[in-house]
């Protein structure tokens, strides 16, 4: 079976660059390059209640248009969505997405099986992952590819860094390795982390079979936390491939540029190497980038600001250095900087001390 995996679209209204995500998503399963089976969401399709009932109808008309092209054929692939904490209360047993779009919700563990996969899903609650164990335990089969879909953090160190999106810290279902070790499910196909694509890999013992637990991050900028290109995950259990998906969605860059007096042109490259990387996705407007100058120069400012102003060519920045010409030709200064340089030590603590002296004596 071939599975694409997304989650945490955060869909707050229709034609948005949330809602055009989706979309980009849904033509990505289509193409025949990938020929899928099933596209997994794992929880947070929605955002909020605001304007629910519109954006039902128009999510519905947006299904419709890649799953029932053809009203005599099957469709390609199947859509299978579990809640997650922004939307657990959103949804309806009655509610209807589209052909092949099953909302796995109205009970603690949901149950879709295939040929020879069965999916397990777990609808986002706020509790404990233990009071459901023994029901997951149950519906895992010896005969089948067993895969979970779940909403939640776990004890992976990535998931101590934050990238939850405007969650903060509060870790919603907090679920232990050693918990999905005992489970054994096959996949884990989860959601709530924003921030990066992770595939972890971990199993009973060294002998034993890798079971592999995956999150895509979100597929598109939901808040800050979200740097860089976004992904999907597509699976093959036959092949037993996992591999992300470089999506051309809405995402967010920044980077910081520390400008040292004695070293101009190094910041002046580090800047041209980023915007040369984001400038195409800019120019198409899917992409917001911040940038952060910082540091001492040691050209005029007027110069320097044409400098940037030519690199970055209508990209707004953040310019926060300080011009240190006179400093830097003050005898006692070049006296320092000329015993630092006669030192035995590397250079980038050599650049560290510098800059703690020109900090010191910035206003001498």
């Amino acid at each position: 079976m071939k599975i694409i995996h997304t989650a945490d679209i955060h869909l707050n209204k229709p034609n948005d660059e949330r809602y055009q995500a989706l979309e980009f998503i849904l033509k990505e399963c289509s193409v025949d390059r990938y020929n899928i089976d099933l596209l997994t969401i794992s929880g947070d399709l929605y955002d909020n209640k605001k304007d629910i009932f519109n954006l039902k109808r128009a999510l519905k008309e947006l299904f419709e248009k890649y799953l029932e092209k053809d009203s005599i054929f099957k469709p390609k692939f199947t859509v299978l969505i579990i809640p997650g904490n922004h939307d657990e209360d959103l949804y309806d047993a009655k509610d209807y997405l589209g052909r092949n779009v099953e909302l796995l919700c109205g009970n603690d563990v949901c149950i879709k099986d295939f040929e020879d996969v069965r999916i397990v899903g777990v609808p986002f609650f706020k509790g404990d992952f233990d009071s459901v164990i023994s029901d997951l335990e149950d519906a895992r089969v010896d005969s089948k590819i067993n895969i979970l879909m779940v909403h939640c953090t776990l004890d992976f160190p990535e998931f101590n860094k934050g990238g939850f999106g405007d969650e903060g810290k509060y870790r919603y279902l907090p679920i232990s390795t050693e918990q999905l070790v005992y489970l054994d499910y096959d996949y884990v196909l989860a959601g709530h982390f924003h921030s990066k694509f992770i595939e972890k890999p971990y199993q009973k013992s060294p002998d034993s079979k890798k079971n592999w637990f995956i999150n895509p991050g979100s597929p598109v900028k939901v808040t800050n936390n979200e740097r860089g290109k976004r992904k999907l995950c597509l699976i093959d259990t036959e092949e037993k491939l996992i591999k992300p998906i470089i999506l051309d969605t809405f995402y967010y860059d920044s980077c910081q540029i520390t400008f040292h007096p004695y070293k101009m042109n190094e910041g002046f490259k580090q800047l041209e190497n980023f915007v040369n990387i984001v400038r195409k996705d800019w120019d198409k407007k899917i992409v917001e980038v911040e940038i952060d100058i910082n540091g001492y120069i040691s050209i005029p400012e007027v110069k320097f600001k044409e400098k940037i102003d030519k690199i970055c060519e209508g990209m707004k920045y953040n310019n926060k250095t300080l011009q240190v010409i006179e400093l830097m030709n003050k005898p006692l200064f070049k006296r320092f900087k000329e015993l630092l340089e006669q030192k035995e030590l590397e250079n980038y603590k050599k650049d560290q001390i510098l800059n703690f002296v020109v900090e010191a004596f910035k206003n001498y």
